[in-house]
């Protein structure tokens, strides 16, 4: 924003603002609305999200009813915002396309050529949509986990914590007054998505065009006019504060294989800063297996200190891979993390670089599981009622969690409850015994199944503690006990201990 400001005089200008999510476009509205004479808008920069696209073709096709695609196409005009007023806005409001690189002469430009004029309407003030309340349950505080096959179920789940179990927080003011939800610590695992073919339910506020969008962004290593960019963080790490000297020297070193590393990597030294990527395929290609295999995107001087305005430090400032089984685990760390706004994408990013990187270290490596941290993991005030209508519409679609523990199959052998352990594959792994005439033999054996760590969603534990119970039932009524169906009660008779 300082950068174009500097650009023009800035007397001219009425607003400068940074357009991040399509979300955004409703605070442009109001701010137009109730300031009627501004009668241009200049869009310019890199549009990572999509939103000055959106704004562009709300101008050129209208709107549909509150500018929905699908019910979810991320339901960016808040429903208080009129489809009349909006005509009068796309009718008398021209909306400039210079998306891209920011160029000081075609700002000059546009102001030279903008004025002043008559009130094209009456000051027109919409109300905000009401939050509804944030949940702020009883919880462990910090450390949640989420898991799904697919990203799009993952971020059913992961909303799900946020708006339970998020608390209350003001945002930074430098961010405005805009409260968040926010729980620490959430980490989200997709296991099984392909990233070139994702998979899109139609009620989704993303589409294809989005993804492939932002996971080009998130791979190039041009950061633009932009403070900074993911790709450019990774694949162009900023050198001008390190002596290349120092990182071009091997003789510090004592090892032979730490001297021959050192002279690989200043191949990856240029100009235009480290490729970070390079470095990661490198160790890797060495030792699959290598815990060191690490890219920062945090530059401690500049992000720690202030040597730029605050919203311009990344939110992505690690990210870690590792090998095994010829499948690439990718890990990325977030300091803070936009769950309904940015995630999604943020997600679809990651597995782009975490194939790519595959690609580079070998033919036959696989991507295996992304998982995501997000220290500060929030929701805006503005989509709190966004989220609980999706959770509220498709929790049912998410609801049955796949165990990557394994299954549990629990049978009777006379008078005891036998419970089988079956890996996900369904091979055999062990099983446990309880004697179902001892008294609370249910509790007892859920307790042992409880302790072998057996579970890792409550859905499967609470499955196997109803047919446990189902089991010791059966036993002692002398009837039988097939897994999943009734119990036939009316055929029951007494059983000797």
């Amino acid at each position: 924003m300082n950068v174009v400001a500097k650009m023009a005089d800035a007397s001219k200008i009425s607003i400068i603002g940074q357009l991040y999510t399509k979300r955004g476009i409703n605070y442009l509205l109001r701010n137009i609305f109730l300031n009627p004479r501004i009668k241009r808008i200049l869009l310019t920069g890199a549009d990572l999200m999509g939103s000055g696209e959106t704004l562009l073709n709300m101008a050129s096709k209208g709107v549909t009813l509150h500018g929905k695609v699908t019910p979810y196409q991320m339901d960016w005009l808040d429903e208080n915002i009129s489809i009349d007023g909006m005509k009068t806005f796309i009718n008398n409001v021209e909306i400039v396309d210079q998306i891209g690189t920011v160029s000081p002469e075609k700002v000059s430009v546009f102001v030279d050529e903008s004025s002043i004029g008559k009130k094209w309407s009456k000051p027109i003030e919409f109300p905000e949509p009401e939050a509804s309340g944030s949940g702020g349950l009883p919880s462990e505080e910090t450390v949640f986990t989420v898991r799904g096959q697919k990203v799009w179920q993952t971020w059913i789940r992961l909303l799900r914590e946020v708006t339970r179990f998020g608390r209350p927080s003001p945002m930074i003011h430098h961010y405005g007054a805009e409260r968040i939800s926010e729980i620490f610590n959430l980490t989200a695992v997709v296991y099984n998505e392909n990233s070139d073919i994702p998979d899109l339910p139609m009620w989704l506020p993303y589409t294809n065009d989005d993804i492939k969008k932002y996971a080009a962004g998130f791979l190039s290593a041009s950061r633009g006019d932009e403070a900074y960019t993911y790709g450019e963080r990774i694949k162009a790490y900023p050198l001008e504060l390190y002596q290349k000297e120092w990182l071009n020297d091997s003789n510090h070193l004592t090892t032979s294989d730490s001297k021959g590393f050192v002279r690989s990597l200043t191949k990856t030294i240029t100009d235009k800063g480290l490729n970070q990527q390079e470095l990661l395929a490198k160790k890797l290609k060495s030792f699959p297996e290598n815990k060191g295999a690490i890219a920062i995107l945090w530059e401690p001087i500049i992000d720690n200190f202030g040597l730029r305005e605050i919203w311009r430090t990344p939110c992505l400032v690690l990210v870690q891979a590792v090998i095994r089984d010829k499948k690439l685990f990718l890990t990325a760390y977030f300091r803070s993390n936009d769950m309904y706004g940015g995630w999604f994408l943020n997600a679809f990013g990651l597995l782009a670089f975490q194939k790519e990187l595959a690609g580079m270290i070998g033919p036959d490596i696989k991507s295996g599981p992304l998982t995501t941290i997000s220290h500060s993991a929030h929701i805006y005030e503005s989509s709190w009622q966004l989220a609980e209508k999706l959770i509220h519409d498709h929790w049912i679609d998410v609801s049955c969690e796949w165990d990557p523990r394994g299954n549990l199959n629990v049978e009777t052998d006379g008078k005891f409850i036998v419970v089988k352990h079956l890996s996900p594959d369904g091979i055999f792994l062990d099983e446990c015994r309880q004697n179902g005439m001892d008294e609370k033999a249910a509790k007892r054996l859920c307790f042992t199944l409880e302790s072998a760590g057996l579970f890792s969603t409550i859905g499967n534990a609470m499955y196997a503690a109803r047919q446990i119970e189902r089991a010791e039932t059966a036993i002692k009524l002398g009837i039988k006990f097939t897994s999943d169906e009734s119990l036939e009660l009316g055929k029951s008779k007494k059983v000797t201990p």
